[in-house]
């Protein structure tokens, strides 16, 4: 549980607590410490070693496993995700990492376009890549061990396949004609026996991998009993390491011979065929790491730190020991390196491992609290490995395996596209498996083990299936069918656990059963015979006392797959598609899109980069964001001050907790050309609702104060003269608020009396910026340094420039404020609050916002809330009917009068609620102009930036509009007069500056002072620019 010392009693801490005081939500890390000194046994226990950050809602966190009442009395929102950390005050995620999957047997191409098996081995401490190719039809093993590549044959006869047979058999006599030129290789090296193939490659052995030690011993080698166990050694650390034992045998190095067999025929398979499963942006190749993984490897890294600065300290003071003295060894061990080390990885995004040569930035972020949405979101964002820089194509388009797994929608523009993803609804990613349980039972099944298969006919194998486990061989089964059967029964009765896969490439025959962590599965309804197992699960589930979702997998009800093991599948989208052959069911057809997709209403009916474009914009609508907005204290806070619930919505508005924190209102729109300002998306608003509180906002922001020097017990501070008080009373007193508030939270005592002066004598009348004062929160962390927390708040009225958008990326500026009276009104009385351009449909072919008009319309009239799911049957022809029998038009079409003249319009107007979101761009904060103010050192042109006062930028492209307009005068303003004008002296003869005064010789010119500075930059690279001069200049 996270805690804080004060007063040296230890107490408990709540996440709300760590926001206002700006500490860190972390746990104490004990150690119980026993060694021996001198034949004495000492003890220690609970000592503390440092402190960890804790995950909220975590098993650890003071939120796990509370109900809404509980949640609400400390503070915090019943709707809040968790997943995240509090360091220093700050919300940090870290994101979700993809990687590419270990031990695994991978089909490439390289630099030189030669097929290539690729295995990146995995160990408790070591990451290293192992590779056999194919170049000249001969076969080499490629290892940073070695030297040089060792022709394949060698390698196997230095494991103890002597004979060429055996190898052939190993491999498959079928390829007997490829594998000749290896094996002519072999014996023009004249190398026949395992003694001079071990001689030979340990003459290539790069010695930089070993000890320094062992390398140093390895040159004064000559007895073979020597290098054989030189050559083991390098083996078991350094080749294939996920498949060393912690002891050694002989049996390890015909496992290894074995899996280089199978990497030899993986290369020959892909010859004929490419392998599907093989490529690189394969999601069944892919392993996510979440924060518990990430975290441990940063934390075990830190902890070997602690303990060998211990032991530097340990052996300087020993020698200082006196005899009989008792040595205190747990004194030696620092309490910071952990704390401080975390802490500074968890607020940069930093991740730096010396053990795996890890150097990541951005690993963490700052939890976005634009939106509710957006908070949810970003705990489900996956970041790749991939250089953003990088214009490649396959690592960001959609790959066919990531159905279902990965949000087709939720990706961001510009460079990260494709490259961040976001998880969809049910995806979920699996935890580590112990595998001695599962090794035992595929052996009860009937694998037969490593040594019974080679004394087996390896060529007779193609009735066999191997069997792999994690990437490691485990032996081969004659009845694979049987197998997997008899496998997934188990896992569906319970026996084993869910997250468990098996899948059965018929291909390769090739068996792959995976425990690992980090795989996406996802569930299915489990059909046997053509009938579902169970329908209507809300109901089967009260009846059955299922309480939980666990529960469904243990009865055999629900299945998760991985990306692997649906390829074994047959998978039906509905219950209509169900045949005999039929395995799996989807559960519904929406839980492909991710958390921001699926709150589109009929998401099916638009073009695809729509979806694209809201699922960002639904992460800046400012809505409500969570149940304690009131109480944050966040650096900046935008609040909408009457959302409303969207007529049209999808299921997962009510699963995701956004039915209770809307962000946005229903807007009565008219599809209208009106006006010339709503050219180009810009929209029209009703000045009388914005009046009326339409789209108004609360934009809050948090202004600290450092009390250092603060005595609260001198009466002195009460006498200092504060000027800035003087003119704060008189400017900003009417725009003061909650002062009872803030008295109230104060100690009324006498020295308390100025406080309220001295707070407001800290800041500048610059800093207030027309807000009013909220709250004032008087805090101090752990350290004891007091800080004041002002929270401003300021109230905003959409204006012209503000950002809008639909649920359908039909996004636009304000256009214009029109007053009421001018606007068009219906037959019934109605006035629009917003109207937009028709030409905005046409190219962006967005149905889906025609649909939910219509559909809004026809929930307005009988009084409910609309459906608007994807993927399911087309609701237009009965919302058409519904229209009709209440006395509207079928096609959604009303009858307009001009607000102007009062005339009846031409053409009927389309109209009707649609739910609008104000985005966070707002002109107000965007807005600057400059008269003068500073200019750059290094170019004399003033400088880019609307908070350090710096001027509008006037492009290349805003450039060509002035020379298309003939404008030469006013380019020469905006670009030299106004920029960086200089006068310069030139020598008339070398063309050159000159700093001489002005001569015959000499010309002064006024050019721009970047026009010199590249002369300058060029005269430094020994290129000299020279201006020639005309007989004007000469004269």
């Amino acid at each position: 549980m996270a805690s804080e010392y004060l007063n040296l009693m230890e107490l408990p801490i709540s996440p709300f607590q760590c926001r206002t005081t700006d500490s860190s939500y972390s746990g104490t890390i004990f150690l119980d410490l026993s060694y021996k000194f001198e034949k004495k046994k000492f003890r220690f226990f609970n000592y503390n070693l440092g402190k960890i950050p804790i995950m909220l809602h975590s098993n650890k966190c003071i939120l796990f496993s509370k109900n809404e009442n509980e949640f609400l009395s400390l503070n915090e929102c019943p709707l809040d995700p968790g997943g995240y950390f509090i360091i220093k005050g700050i919300e940090k995620v870290i994101l979700i990492q993809e990687q590419v999957s270990a031990n695994r047997i991978n089909i490439e191409q390289d630099q030189n376009g030669l097929i290539c098996a690729v295995v990146n081995s995995f160990s408790s401490n070591k990451k290293i890549r192992n590779v056999v190719f194919l170049k000249n039809q001969k076969l080499y093993f490629h290892h940073k061990l070695f030297i040089e590549d060792i022709p394949l044959f060698i390698f196997f006869k230095s494991l103890g396949f002597e004979k060429d047979s055996e190898i052939f058999d190993l491999i498959g006599k079928e390829y007997e004609s490829i594998l000749e030129w290896s094996q002519f290789e072999t014996k023009l090296a004249g190398i026949s026996s395992k003694r001079q193939a071990i001689f030979y490659i340990i003459q290539r052995f790069n010695f930089n991998f070993f000890e320094k030690k062992t390398g140093d011993a390895a040159l004064k080698i000559k007895s073979f009993p020597e290098s054989e166990i030189l050559f083991k050694e390098g083996l078991s650390k350094f080749i294939l390491i996920h498949l060393s034992p912690k002891i050694f045998s002989d049996e390890n190095l015909e496992e290894k011979g074995i899996f280089l067999s199978l990497m030899v025929k993986k290369i020959f398979l892909s010859l004929n065929q490419p392998l599907i499963v093989d490529n690189k942006d394969y999601y069944g190749n892919k392993r996510l790491s979440l924060a518990g993984n990430i975290v441990s490897i940063l934390f075990e890294d830190f902890y070997l730190k602690t303990l060998k600065e211990g032991y530097k300290y340990y052996k300087l003071n020993s020698a200082k020991l006196k005899k009989g003295q008792n040595l205190d060894l747990i004194s030696f061990l620092r309490q910071d390196i952990i704390t401080n080390g975390l802490e500074y990885s968890f607020s940069t995004g930093n991740w730096i491992v010396k053990k795996f040569k890890i150097e990541k930035n951005g690993v963490t972020q700052t939890l976005s609290r634009l939106s509710f949405i957006s908070s949810i979101s970003i705990v489900t964002k996956i970041t790749s490995q991939n250089e953003k820089i990088r214009k490649i194509r396959g690592p960001r388009s959609l790959h066919s395996s990531q159905w279902g797994m990965i949000c087709p929608s939720d990706t961001p523009e510009g460079e990260s596209c494709g490259l961040v993803k976001d998880l969809t609804i049910l995806a979920h990613i699996s935890a580590k498996n112990k595998t001695k349980f599962v090794i035992q039972i595929c052996y009860d099944l009937g694998v037969e083990n490593l040594i019974y298969s080679k004394k087996k006919n390896f060529s007779q194998e193609k009735i066999f299936s191997k069997i792999f486990l994690n990437g490691r061989y485990l032996g081969i089964h004659d009845n694979p069918s049987n197998f997997v059967f008899s496998f997934r029964s188990m896992r569906r009765s319970g026996m084993l656990n869910y997250y468990i896969s098996i899948f059965w490439d018929p291909f390769s025959e090739e068996i792959f059963i995976c425990t690992d962590e980090g795989r996406i599965c996802r569930p299915f309804l489990i059909v046997d015979f053509g009938k579902v197992r169970i329908k209507n699960l809300e109901k089967k589930m009260i009846g059955k006392n299922l309480n939980f979702f666990r529960d469904l997998f243990r009865q055999g009800f629900l299945e998760f797959l991985d990306v692997n093991e649906q390829n074994n599948a047959f998978i039906a989208k509905d219950s209509r598609s169900i045949n005999n052959k039929t395995t799996h069911l989807e559960i519904t057809s929406e839980i492909v899109l991710g958390i921001c997709a699926s709150l589109i209403p009929f998401l099916d009916h638009n073009q695809s980069p729509r979806n694209t474009y809201q699922c960002a914009m639904g992460k800046q609508a400012i809505g409500s964001i969570s149940f304690n907005q009131h109480q944050r204290c966040d650096t900046i806070l935008s609040l909408l001050i009457y959302p409303q619930k969207p007529l049209v919505k999808t299921k997962m508005v009510y699963f995701s907790g956004n039915n209770r924190l809307a962000t946005g209102i229903n807007a009565c729109v008219c599809i209208l050309s009106y006006t010339g300002f709503d050219i180009e998306d810009a929209i029209i608003l009703n000045r009388s609702s914005i009046e009326r509180g339409f789209f108004r906002s609360i934009i809050s922001r948090k202004h600290k104060i450092l009390l250092k020097n603060f005595n609260f017990s001198t009466k002195n501070n009460s006498d200092k003269k504060i000027s800035n008080l003087k003119k704060y009373e008189r400017k900003k007193a009417n725009k003061i608020e909650n002062h009872d508030e803030m008295s109230r939270r104060l100690p009324k005592k006498n020295h308390f009396t100025d406080f309220e002066n001295q707070i407001f004598s800290r800041f500048s009348l610059k800093e207030i910026r027309g807000e009013m004062i909220e709250k004032v929160i008087l805090s101090s962390n752990f350290l004891e340094i007091f800080f004041v927390k002002l929270i401003l708040r300021q109230i905003r009225q959409p204006e012209v420039g503000d950002k809008f958008s639909s649920r359908h990326g039909q996004k636009g500026i304000c256009g214009a404020l029109c007053f009421q009276k001018d606007l068009p009104f219906s037959n019934n009385g109605i006035i629009p609050d917003l109207i937009m351009n028709p030409h905005g449909f046409p190219s962006r072919m967005t149905v889906g916002k025609v649909i939910e008009l219509m559909g809004a319309k026809m929930g307005s009239i009988f009084g409910k809330f609309i459906d608007g799911t994807p993927f399911k049957q087309s609701k237009i022809e009965k919302i058409k009917k519904k229209l009709q029998n209440a006395g509207y038009s079928s096609e959604g079409k009303e009858f307009f009068f001009s607000g102007v003249t009062g005339i009846p319009m031409l053409m009927d107007v389309f109209s009707g609620p649609v739910f609008y979101q104000k985005l966070k761009h707002m002109v107000k904060d965007k807005i600057h102009a400059r008269g003068k103010g500073p200019c750059s050192n290094i170019t004399r042109q003033p400088i880019e930036g609307r908070s350090r006062g710096g001027g509008l930028r006037f492009g290349e492209m805003e450039r060509d509009c002035l020379i298309s307009y003939g404008a030469s005068e006013s380019i020469i303003e905006r670009l030299l007069i106004s920029s960086d004008l200089i006068q310069a002296s030139f020598d008339l003869q070398t063309g050159f500056f000159t700093d001489r005064k002005k001569t015959s010789n000499t010309v002064s010119l006024k050019l721009p002072y970047a026009c010199k500075l590249l002369f300058q930059e060029l005269q430094s690279m020994n290129i000299l620019p020279r201006l020639t001069f005309g007989s004007k200049f000469k004269k």
